[in-house]
């Protein structure tokens, strides 16, 4: 599978200067890391905030990482969280920064994915964009409710509401990593490849689903050297 990747952040329209930080590496093990985090809390914290986060992560890869790689994007978010809720600490004037993160790592042909907060991974495939990861944030419960839709999320007055980021708090809530994984103890994994082929209603039947679950819940389906990443639940 070839992984070709371009970063590009813009300020946008409404706000005068860019929280965002993005970070690409590869570690001694060969495995990819690609990291987009968007700060909060002013532009000096937030920025700083997403900093960190990147850069952090990149310390512990570098370091001595756990061998499992959904172990590994665990740790490595709990590194960051550290980092950036100590700085606050220490320095009054960054005192509520935070930042949002998601990670998607790569090596041998198979994804891993973790994510905080409300940036998104999607999947591009046949033109079409799949969002498949869930926010973290007060819109996100609402719709999960079945209050109010996916499209009505992202024009509501409180869209930028996060349940969930880093730095906010000396801990990030582990279930941000494990996902479902304690709902699927016991279940076989081709029971729950089915169970998700007739949720989602997916015309998956020259797809094979690889054996591995991953960090948030996610499974890797492969078809013709493509690899997508689909939520069960």
């Amino acid at each position: 599978m070839k992984l070709n990747h371009i970063s590009k952040s813009v300020v946008g329209l409404v706000r005068s200067a860019n929280e965002d930080f993005i970070g690409d590496f590869t570690t001694k093990d060969n495995l990819r890391v690609y990291i987009v985090c968007d700060g909060m809390g002013g532009h000096v914290g937030g920025a700083k905030a997403s900093q960190t986060a990147v850069n952090s992560i990149s310390e512990y890869f570098n370091g001595n990482p756990n061998g499992i790689v959904q172990v590994a994007l665990k740790e490595a978010i709990e590194f960051a969280n550290i980092q950036i809720y100590g700085e606050a600490q220490t320095n009054p004037s960054l005192t509520g920064m935070g930042t949002t993160c998601v990670v998607l790592a790569e090596k041998e042909e198979l994804l891993y994915l973790a994510h905080v907060g409300d940036s998104r991974c999607y999947i591009l495939s046949e033109n079409k964009l799949c969002r498949i990861t869930k926010d973290h944030s007060y819109v996100q419960t609402l719709v999960d409710k079945g209050e109010i839709s996916d499209a009505e999320m992202e024009s509501h007055p409180r869209k930028n509401e996060l349940t969930k980021a880093l730095g906010i708090a000396d801990s990030v809530v582990e279930k941000c990593f494990k996902g479902t994984v304690s709902r699927i103890q016991g279940m076989t994994f081709d029971n729950l490849a089915k169970e998700a082929i007739i949720k989602h209603n997916r015309a998956f039947q020259n797809w094979s689903a690889d054996k591995h679950l991953y960090v948030g819940g996610y499974y890797q389906w492969k078809r013709k050297g493509e690899a997508h990443l689909f939520n069960p639940t």
